[in-house]
């Protein structure tokens, strides 16, 4: 389990994202928690969350650029948007920061897209994915309770 404050491991596994991007960074109080911790980088189109949460660390993509005003903003994992760029039929599980850095630093151009987050084809494989998943998990067998 991590116990490196995150602030200080997203510094230094986003380093060479962040140099060129333009984000301000926002943080929660305790960054050491292993249970609780977030990032926030924030630019004027995109909202990109760091988030460690019991002892797993992932990241998030948020536009800020909606298709309409009343519309709400489209965020995502960056697993699920990652697998789509891919062609994955379903969306990768979270890889942990170290990765999910990599993914972001290395193909930040296809990531922070407005057009991408908010397009009806990812939000339809996002929903198909979740339905596949959803369904798997429904029919998983269930443990039964000891016999008495």
């Amino acid at each position: 389990m991590p116990s490196e404050p995150l602030i200080d491991r997203v510094e230094r596994l986003l380093a060479p994202f962040l140099a060129g991007h333009g984000f301000t960074v926002a943080v929660g109080d305790d960054q050491a928690n292993p249970f609780g911790a977030w990032v926030r980088l924030e630019s004027d189109e995109f909202v990109i969350g760091v988030v460690r949460d019991r002892g797993q660390e992932w990241i998030t993509v948020t536009s800020k650029v909606r298709t309409d005003p009343r519309a709400p903003r489209q965020g995502w994992p960056l697993g699920h948007i990652v697998a789509y760029l891919d062609g994955a039929p379903d969306p990768y599980p979270v890889r942990g920061l170290d990765v999910e850095a990599e993914w972001l630093t290395r193909s930040s151009r296809q990531i922070l897209d407005p057009a991408l987050l908010n397009s009806e084809g990812f939000r339809r494989w996002a929903v198909a994915a979740s339905r596949r998943l959803f369904n798997r998990n429904l029919k998983a067998p269930r443990p039964r309770p000891p016999s008495p």
